[in-house]
């Protein structure tokens, strides 16, 4: 309910500048192309009948600075005022393998090494006694 308020408090700041300029929705919807019932929604600080929250953002940016205000610090403050507190979370101990890939395998890294060395060895025998 806190945040409710919270965005309404940015309707109303942007209604009486419009109101202070005497300008009617319709001349901002023909200024900025932002539907009316978008900048009415904002004014009323209804931000979910938004078609996203990115799109209501840039709106409340465009809306703003056509009447002149700080934009980017429009946009700045509804999102402090909005974003629920994020509250930090502790890190899950995380399982952290070996750095040595041979030891990752336990126990066939061993034997997978053992066994390509006998390989090896192999071969090289082979190859000694098939020459002339």
């Amino acid at each position: 309910m806190e945040m409710e308020a919270r965005k309404k408090e940015f309707g109303e700041i942007l209604k009486a500048e419009r109101a202070r300029r005497r300008l009617s929705l319709d001349e901002i919807q023909a200024a900025t192309k932002i539907r009316k019932k978008f900048l009415k929604a904002i004014e009323d600080g209804n931000f979910d009948l938004m078609p996203t929250k990115v799109a209501g953002r840039g709106f409340l940016r465009i809306y703003a600075g056509f009447l002149g205000m700080d934009p980017d610090g429009m946009v700045a403050e509804y999102n402090r005022k909005t974003e629920p507190e994020r509250i930090p979370v502790q890190d899950e101990p995380r399982l952290i393998a070996a750095k040595n890939p041979i030891y990752r395998f336990e126990p066939y890294g061993k034997y997978a090494l053992l066994a390509l060395v006998a390989l090896v060895v192999t071969a090289g025998i082979y190859f000694v006694l098939s020459t002339p």
